[in-house]
This record gives structure tokens, C-alpha cells and sequence, in this order.
């Protein structure tokens, strides 16, 4: 259960877990329409990097909001963006950056990693949606 990986929700007595983290390491591989790709996002892999410049490309796309008339088009989803513990992109809102929902944007970053290690940070500062389309909280969605 995540109540051993997540304290807060120790004294949580719910059926169904209702908030939004969500890590997919080595799950199924992810199409997205209008991608020019046939597969954009893959199960993971092991990968060790060594020190030096890279070019990171991070892929989005808007996969729980609507951009129909319904309730689940009023959902916002605001994050901040860290790589190598810095601020590369403050208030991140996937539909604005893709114009529109179900839509897949990438962002590209050039890195210097000195530590052999490559840190990305998905920051959800309280920003957008808590509500809508249903009670919960729509921090950044993961898939790598």
C-alpha cells in the first residue's frame, strides 16, 4: 500500500486512493495522437550516464482534462519544472504550452551533469486543480 511509502495518508481511511502520484517505471508503451511518432513514450530502461553536457527533451501531453464543454475541461494542471536542482520552467501548464489537451508538447533542456547523476524534479507548488473534475490532486503524471 502507499501508506508505508506515504505518511501523510496513515490516518486516511478511504476505498480508493484519490490523489494523483503516479510513477509508471517500466509499464506498457504510451501512444499520443498527433504525435509524429508512432511511439512516443516507452517502458523504462536502464540507462548510466556519465558526466558531461546533455540535451534533455522532456515529453508532454495532457491525458486527464477535456477541452469539450463537460466539467473535466475546467481542471488546470501547474507545476514546476527543476533539473540539476535548478528552476528551468516555474508554473508549467501542459495544455497551455500544447495548445489544447491530448496533445503532446516537448521541452528540451541542455544539462551539464558533474556528478553522474541527473536529477529531474516535477513540482507541484498548489497551483490549478484540487477539485475539478473530481477531488484530488493534479500534480505532475509520470511515465519513464
Amino acid at each position: 500500500t502507499l501508506r508505508g511509502f506515504l505518511p501523510c495518508t496513515k490516518d486516511v481511511n478511504c476505498p480508493i486512493y484519490g490523489c494523483s502520484l503516479n510513477v509508471n517505471c517500466g509499464g506498457n508503451d504510451l501512444t499520443i495522437e498527433g504525435s509524429k511518432r508512432k511511439v512516443v513514450y516507452e517502458g523504462d530502461a536502464e540507462v548510466e550516464g556519465e558526466n558531461g553536457n546533455y540535451n534533455v527533451s522532456l515529453h508532454f501531453a495532457e491525458i486527464q482534462f477535456t477541452n469539450d464543454n463537460t466539467y473535466s475541461s475546467l481542471g488546470k494542471r501547474i507545476f514546476d519544472i527543476y533539473i540539476q536542482e535548478k528552476l528551468v520552467r516555474k508554473d508549467f501548464n501542459i495544455e497551455d504550452e500544447a495548445d489544447g489537451v491530448q496533445k503532446p508538447v516537448t521541452e528540451q533542456f541542455n544539462i551539464s551533469v558533474t556528478n553522474n547523476i541527473l536529477e529531474i524534479r516535477f513540482y507541484w507548488v498548489g497551483k490549478g486543480t484540487t477539485r475539478i473534475p473530481r477531488r484530488g490532486v493534479y500534480g505532475p503524471l509520470i511515465s519513464a
